[in-house]
């Protein structure tokens, strides 16, 4: 994903087509997923209901939820297997988390000229004097995002089955 940039110029608003929507949706729903059952994973690991931790977790960072989730797991003597396979689902976590974070929070505004298979999106986030930014994310960063995120949840839902959830 390139950094943002001002130039709405090269932006094509009726360019997106139905792939780039899927993409998008795709990447919304697979993330939403799995920040949910992480957070039930860091719930479980810490004994407590659902409900509880969602009071307090309901809208904890995903890398977040990776630290504390490989802290109890070190806490309760988890092998260095399991600990070294939540670090690197965490290190991918770090890896895609900007292509969500832009995706879940700007907006969609068309496709680049340059090349169709990259699409806009608009921050409300200020670039320079009198610009804001524009955020070019190519259609593999979202599904290369989605994949990983439907790995984490299978992952995450691996463990809560050993923990009998």
């Amino acid at each position: 994903m390139s950094a943002p940039t001002p130039h709405y110029s090269e932006v094509d608003p009726d360019g997106l087509a139905d792939n780039h929507r899927l993409a998008i949706a795709t990447c919304v729903m697979t993330w939403a997923k799995c920040e949910s059952n992480l957070r039930a994973l860091l719930t479980a690991l810490e004994g407590r209901s659902l409900d509880e931790g969602a009071k307090e977790y309901d809208r904890l960072n995903p890398n977040d939820a990776w630290t504390k989730i490989k802290k109890l797991v070190r806490e309760k003597g988890g092998s260095t297997g399991v600990l070294d396979t939540i670090q690197s689902n965490r290190d991918a976590c770090r890896e895609h988390y900007d292509t969500r974070r832009i995706i879940v929070h700007a907006g969609c505004v068309g496709i680049w000229e340059e090349d169709r298979s990259v699409m806009a999106f608009s921050a409300f986030e200020h670039y320079s004097e009198g610009e804001m930014a524009i955020y070019f994310v190519p259609l593999n960063d979202l599904s290369l995002s989605s994949t990983y995120a439907e790995a984490a949840t299978k992952l995450a839902l691996r463990l809560l089955k050993r923990l009998g959830h």
